[in-house]
């Protein structure tokens, strides 16, 4: 009977001790993460700024190729079939370049959040930034090879 009390007595000891270690734990994950939050949340904001910036970008150089489709539409002149075909196809040219360029700095920069996130996960917690609400450039926008029609 004593036995079974000791034994009592002194898993009621161990539980104790392990939920202080547990509170600890707790305590310094709580300050671990804390401390990560600090070192990641600039890198994030600075990169999710430059990614607005960009696709703002993007979308300029996207109206502009509008505006300037539509103004050779309405209204500019060629002496030949050909001088149109060829300033088309120059300009055409010029807003994929500008298009693919925009759209690789987006791609870098997206390739960066989830490096950071990845970060972020390599300590040992779960990543808990959030990308909601960005849209996904292969819905939202068109492709440059949407411009050859």
């Amino acid at each position: 009977m004593k036995e079974l009390e000791s034994l009592t007595k002194s898993d009621g000891e161990t539980q104790e001790k392990l939920k202080e270690e547990l509170k600890e734990v707790e305590n310094e994950v709580g300050k671990m993460k804390k401390e990560l939050e600090k070192k990641i949340e600039p890198g994030f904001v600075k990169a999710k700024d430059e990614r607005d910036e960009v696709n703002g970008k993007l979308e300029d150089v996207r109206n502009q190729a509008e505006g300037l489709f539509a103004k050779q539409g309405r209204g500019a002149s060629f002496r030949t079939e050909k001088e149109r075909d060829e300033w088309l196809k120059t300009t055409i040219e010029e807003v994929k370049q500008v298009v693919g360029e925009t759209e690789g700095k987006i791609a870098e920069q997206e390739d960066g959040l989830g490096s950071l996130r990845r970060g972020i996960e390599d300590e040992g917690e779960p990543a808990c930034i959030s990308i909601q609400n960005w849209p996904k450039l292969t819905h939202s926008h068109p492709s440059p090879h949407s411009l050859n029609t």
